[in-house]
Parts: C-alpha cells; sequence; structure tokens
C-alpha cells in the first residue's frame, strides 16, 4: 500500500465516525427533550388535578360561600348566621342554599390560570362552559341542596335527623384558561 491510499483509508473512517456521532448525539438529544416534555405535560396535570380537587373541597368545607344575589354579595353555606347558634348551620359539610344568584369564585380558592364551572346547583347561573380540546378533571360531589325559602323549623328538622332537603349529586370541572 502507498501512502496516499493509506490516507484515504483514514480520511474515510474519520467521516464515518463523525456521522455515527452525529446520529447518536441527535438521538440522545431528541429523547432528552421528548422526556422534558412529557415531564411538563405530567406537572401541568399534576397542578390542575390538584387546583380541581382542592376548589372541590372548598365547595364543600369552606363556612363562606359567597355568591352575588343581585348587587349584593351573601353567604350560600346552609343556615343564615343571624339565627340563634343552634340554628346555624354553616358549619356543617355539603350543605348549600339553591340561592338565584352569580357565582364567585373567589370563595373556591381557584388560581386566575384557570377556570371552572359547576354542574347541579340549578339557583347557581353564569358559570363558563367547558372547551371541549383542552385537558380538565371533573369531580362529583354530593350536595345537601336547601331551597331558599326554608325555615327555622326546616334546619332544626335537619338537626335532629329528619331532613326534608334531598341531596344532589353536582359535579365540579375545571380547565387551564391560560
Amino acid at each position: 500500500m502507498t501512502l496516499n491510499a493509506r490516507g484515504q483509508i483514514w480520511s474515510l473512517d474519520v467521516v464515518l465516525a463523525a456521522v455515527v456521532f452525529t446520529l447518536a448525539l441527535g438521538l440522545v438529544l431528541s429523547q432528552s427533550e421528548l422526556h422534558l416534555f412529557y415531564d411538563q405535560q405530567d406537572t401541568h396535570s399534576r397542578e390542575l388535578w390538584n387546583a380541581t380537587l382542592f376548589s372541590s373541597n372548598m365547595l364543600v368545607s369552606k363556612p363562606d360561600a359567597s355568591v352575588l344575589v343581585g348587587v349584593q354579595t351573601q353567604n350560600a353555606r346552609c343556615g343564615p348566621s343571624v339565627w340563634v347558634k343552634d340554628n346555624d348551620l354553616s358549619w356543617m359539610e355539603n350543605c348549600f342554599v339553591n340561592l338565584t344568584a352569580t357565582p364567585s369564585t373567589s370563595f373556591l380558592g381557584v388560581p386566575p390560570s384557570y377556570s371552572i364551572a359547576l354542574k347541579g346547583i340549578s339557583g347557581l347561573t353564569g358559570w363558563p362552559i367547558p372547551p371541549t380540546n383542552p385537558t380538565y378533571y371533573s369531580l362529583s360531589r354530593t350536595l345537601l341542596l336547601v331551597p331558599s325559602s326554608a325555615s327555622a323549623k326546616d334546619y332544626r328538622q335537619c338537626l335532629d335527623g329528619a331532613c326534608p332537603f334531598s341531596s344532589v349529586p353536582i359535579t365540579l370541572t375545571s380547565w387551564g384558561s391560560s
């Protein structure tokens, strides 16, 4: 073999090695990017789930459930606090007064980057309609729905175990709004 032929073989080896190295590097970078994308998707999904669960828990347990009745803010939790302490049911979880009102999501603790809709409480209107394409989560809960015309006697019956009110299933749906 001559010196010139040897140089040619060495150059071809270097070119092949460079091509293989470039392909391997491209494969590693591609897999890394894919892994990062799925991690971000998983993080966003977990954050949405946590926001939905938190809002659902606030709906059924927070003593102050503020809704807008006309121009006045009112607590939609069972049993007005102006009654005698014995008849106040605002402490009771899963109990809601069916007021004709516009909801305020502030009592649900919804972060500004999420939207929420509540289905099942007929008096609360004005919820946004969930879009069909983004990721969303829905949770179902059961609430004791009390008519706004309920009397102190009706509430007393509830406390004594013979509740005249009905339990209704509600669905809380949340999705990312930004």
